[in-house]
């Protein structure tokens, strides 16, 4: 089997909340982040107390034998960043962005190996979500680099995935239909809920139990509702009670014409 190429010590740019997800996983399994970097002092100290990293707020004080760069930043300030790091292009270090839509490409003109660590999932400050259960998807321009990050992935989760990133750009978009744009979903019905005088932990059981069919099964066949029924007078009174949330009601049209759009197709 060919050597894989060392991914440590890590140096770790971000401090938000896939970076300090990530970091505290790092420092879980026993793996060395020597800094954490972020331009806020008070924010990289806050991350690098917390994984036993060394705090750095100025890019010209990035330890050089750093291996690994990891830039877990916001996708607009990926390309800034990376022109920044520039100078510590070298043949040891590998410099990967953690970005669902963002092609890996887009550090090419500023580092010769370089590659995507994406974890596809939603991280809050609050919440620990299960390591091990998140796919880790890994790309790189070069075979040994892709190795590389096999490696460090395989120790952090046991779901590692090689997707380029074509395949990468249409997971995240499939990542925001099923996450993203439900939430703001059961946001307006918590709203509507509340505007009647009910709780939202009225519908939580309904909304788990829709989360876990699709856990065993492929959701198109699982839809029901009145879209799928077809279901026209009780369409129309929903419509008419969202007449004064007219954004809510083009919302409520949109995705009942979706709905039986795909209900054809499928029969």
């Amino acid at each position: 089997m060919d050597r894989v190429e060392a991914y440590e010590p890590i140096i770790l740019v971000g401090a938000g909340n896939l970076a300090t997800r990530l970091g505290l996983r790092l420092a879980e399994k026993n793996i060395q982040v020597l800094q954490v970097y972020n331009r806020t002092p008070e924010r990289a100290s806050a991350l690098a107390s917390r994984i036993g990293a060394q705090p750095v707020a100025d890019i010209r004080g990035i330890d050089p034998a750093g291996r690994l760069f990891i830039l877990a930043v916001a996708d607009q300030a990926v390309p800034e960043l990376a022109a920044a790091l520039t100078p510590l292009n070298a043949p040891e270090r590998l410099f990967v962005h953690t970005s669902g839509s963002l092609p890996s490409t887009i550090l090419a003109p500023a580092f010769s190996r370089y590659g995507v660590f994406y974890p596809l999932q939603t991280f809050t400050k609050n919440r620990t979500p299960d390591f091990d259960e998140i796919p880790v998807c890994v790309h790189a321009a070069a075979e040994a680099d892709l190795r590389v990050l096999e490696a460090l992935g395989q120790r952090v989760s046991r779901k590692i995935y090689r997707i380029n990133d074509e395949e990468r750009a249409a997971a995240h978009i499939a990542a925001v239909f099923a996450n993203n744009f439900t939430n703001h979903l059961y946001g307006i019905a918590e709203r509507l809920l509340a505007e009647n005088g009910l709780p939202f932990d009225l519908i939580r059981p309904l909304i788990l139990e829709t989360a876990l069919k699709v856990q065993s099964e492929s959701p198109a066949p699982m839809q029901t509702g009145p879209a799928r029924r077809n279901d026209r007078e009780t369409i129309r009174r929903h419509l008419e009670a969202l007449g004064r949330h007219p954004e809510w009601a083009s919302l409520y049209r949109l995705i009942t014409e979706s709905i039986q759009h795909e209900d054809n197709r499928l029969h």
